[in-house]
Order: C-alpha cells, then sequence, then structure tokens
C-alpha cells in the first residue's frame, strides 16, 4: 500500500512549482497525491487524494490516457508527452494543458504508479493560433500582389515565398521551389555578383532597387525592377531579406517605344533644319535680289504672294524645329 503522504516521492522544486501541476495516480487509477497547482488550476481547489482519475478526464482524451499509461507500464523507463483539456473554472470552455506522464518506482525498483507532470499551454496554442492567422493573412495580401516577393536569410536560405514567385521561379528555372531551399540554385547566371553586392546591402540595413533584364527562354526576356530590403524581427534583430521582383516590362517597351518616337522626331528635325530651310533661304534670297522695276504690277503682286507664303513656311518649319529641340 502507497503511503497517503506521497510528497517524499516529488523533488521539493516541483512539489512546490508555481508554474508545473503534479498528480500521482497508483495502479488501480486513484489519485494518491496532488500539488497545490494542480489543485488550483485544474480541478479548482478541491483535494484528489483517494478520487479515481477517470473522473477527471475530458471523455475525447479518455482513450489517449489508457494508452499513454500503458505506455508507461510496458515502458517504465521513458516518458510519454501528450496534450489534455482541463475545464476553466469561470466554465468558459476549457485548459489546453500539455503533461509528461512516466512510470514511478519504489526503492526495490517495482512500479507502484503514474507520475503526471503538466501545465497550461492555452496562451501558447492561442498564440500559435493568432500567429497561423496573421501568416495566412500576410500570405494573402502577398498573393494577392503583383509582385515575386521572397524572404531570404542571411545564410541564403529560402525562408517563405508567394504565390507569384513560385510560379515565376517554375516558370525561369522550370523547378518548384521550396522552403529551405538555396537561394542561389535561383539565380541567374552571370548575374551572381550583382545579386550577392545588392543583398549584402540589405544585411547592412540598407534598401535598394536596381532593373534588370531576365531571360525566361532561349527567344524571350523580362524586364523586372528588384528591390531589396532588410527585415526585422520584433525585438530589432535581422533575420533576412525581403526580395521583391516587379514586373516593369511594359513599362521598359513603352520607354523603348518612345525613345523610337524621339529619334524619328529628332530625325524630321534634322531634315527640316537642313534640307528643307536651306530651300526656303534660297527662294528668299531670289526673291530679294530680283529686279522688281521692270515687273508689271501683276508680276510684282505675285512675288509679294510669294515671298509672303515662303516666310510663313519658314516660321513653320522654325516652330517644328524648336518643338523638337524640346524633345531631348
Amino acid at each position: 500500500m502507497i503511503p497517503q503522504n506521497f510528497s517524499f516521492w516529488i523533488p521539493s522544486w516541483l512539489a512546490n512549482s508555481h508554474i508545473y501541476a503534479v498528480a500521482i495516480i497508483n495502479l488501480d487509477g486513484v489519485y494518491v497525491y496532488t500539488n497545490e497547482v494542480f489543485q488550483k488550476n485544474f480541478v479548482f481547489g478541491k483535494n484528489l487524494v483517494g478520487f479515481p482519475s477517470v473522473k477527471t478526464i475530458h471523455p475525447n482524451d479518455a482513450e489517449k490516457c489508457m494508452e499513454a499509461v500503458q505506455y508507461c507500464l510496458k515502458n517504465p523507463e521513458k516518458t510519454i508527452n501528450l496534450e489534455l483539456q482541463k475545464p476553466h473554472p469561470d466554465n468558459l470552455g476549457f485548459y489546453l494543458t500539455h503533461w509528461e506522464f512516466s512510470a514511478l518506482k519504489n526503492p526495490d525498483d517495482e512500479v507502484i504508479g503514474i507520475m503526471c507532470v503538466g501545465y497550461d499551454i492555452t496562451r501558447i496554442k492561442q498564440s500559435q493560433i493568432d500567429l497561423k492567422n496573421s501568416e495566412s493573412k500576410l500570405r494573402a495580401i502577398l498573393d494577392s500582389t503583383n509582385d515575386s516577393n521572397l524572404l531570404i536569410s542571411p545564410d541564403y536560405k529560402i525562408m517563405s515565398f508567394n504565390k507569384l514567385a513560385k510560379e515565376s521561379i517554375k516558370l525561369v528555372f522550370g523547378k518548384d521551389i521550396q522552403e529551405g531551399d538555396n537561394f542561389w540554385d535561383y539565380v541567374i547566371k552571370g548575374k551572381e555578383e550583382n545579386f550577392k553586392y545588392y543583398f549584402d546591402l540589405a544585411l547592412e540595413g540598407k534598401i535598394s532597387s536596381k532593373e534588370a533584364e531576365i531571360p525566361i527562354s532561349e527567344n524571350q526576356s523580362i524586364w523586372f525592377l528588384l528591390s531589396f530590403y532588410p527585415v526585422y524581427n520584433q525585438d530589432n534583430e535581422l533575420i533576412g531579406v525581403s526580395y521583391n521582383a516587379t514586373n516593369i516590362n511594359a513599362v521598359k517597351e513603352n520607354a523603348i517605344l518612345l525613345q523610337k518616337q524621339n529619334e524619328t522626331l529628332m530625325e524630321i528635325a534634322r531634315v527640316q533644319s537642313h534640307k528643307v530651310r536651306g530651300p526656303v533661304a534660297n527662294i528668299l534670297g531670289l526673291i530679294s535680289i530680283l529686279d522688281k522695276e521692270n515687273l508689271s504690277p501683276e508680276n510684282l503682286k505675285l512675288l509679294e504672294y510669294l515671298k509672303k507664303s515662303t516666310q510663313d513656311l519658314d516660321k513653320i518649319i522654325h516652330t517644328i524645329v524648336d518643338k523638337t529641340k524640346n524633345i531631348e
């Protein structure tokens, strides 16, 4: 028969803990010892010594508790971990608790019961749920953007990526990206030095961007704006680099088209300036040296019309040349 005063089986630091709940159950499944934390937090202050443990177990947890006890009896040198529900004292639901079950032996090395050590993990679990929800929301936001985004650790391991990044890497490299991959496997050949330069800037806490033409096949390439941002945790410790790639191909194509249009206009200005203004100037010069005294009044009138029309044409050419100069 195990003594009712069972505290001598428990280390004093554990028996008097303000965090860990301790309970011992004999081989009949009856409580023979509980510490203050167990009584206060999980059984509403009751002393359960002599009470069947099965009546304090949530119905959903009964089977795994029995399996844990059987495991301890068969493997007395090992422990087993499990999570159990314990009723909240305000009837607001249940605590989530983590427990370690192990066989308890007497000095003769005989198994005399099961020691259960546990603690409340409700806040930990809730934090994990909140974190997961936050990550889901952040991923939804990132997946809805038009940018490829990857989070890369300082040692170049891929920590996370959004949907567009996965699709883009699949398109360029022909393989599926995975968290934990080495990012050097996804750097375009010949661009390694450039990438490392900007990546190192981010590791120094600096933000930088550059335009780059990325080949996606033998006959096609796309322009991207590549941005590197340092990423910090809540303790302001740098944990990696956010690598963003924005497709600017349409912008680049428009810029190239605009450049071609400007070059065409400049050619027009050159033609107007040198090939058209010359003949116009010659006409005006000839008009000025004509002997007007020998012309009839009708011819003088026609000559004035010709002079005015030529001067008007010269003004138009001047205007065209001036406007195209502003394009430069």
